[in-house]
């Protein structure tokens, strides 16, 4: 099996590169899932980096909706826990 760990994830966005519309480490998990996956399913890594480099991201997950040089608002629905949030928050820290 495999596990996807910190180190796994590492290697992939050593790899990859993640669209901006897949920020912060929840994201990079979730993208090193379905780089697995796809590799077991036959799908190259060519293919894997055309797919990520082309996703436009989902409505409302992570969305930033303003930024100015003081502040920015992101939209993120699915913040409805406090894990959620903080991984949402920590996805923005400059």
């Amino acid at each position: 099996g495999v596990v996807i760990d910190r180190v796994f994830v590492e290697r992939l966005q050593a790899k990859y590169h993640l669209p901006g519309t897949l920020v912060g480490n929840h994201n990079a998990y979730n993208a090193a899932f379905v780089a697995q996956v796809s590799l077991w399913l036959g799908v190259t890594p060519e293919q894997f980096q055309r797919a990520v480099a082309s996703f436009p991201g989902v409505e409302k997950r992570t969305q930033k909706i303003y930024q100015d040089a003081r502040i920015g608002v992101i939209n993120d629905l699915a913040a409805t826990t406090p894990q959620a949030t903080l991984s949402a928050v920590l996805a923005y820290q400059s």
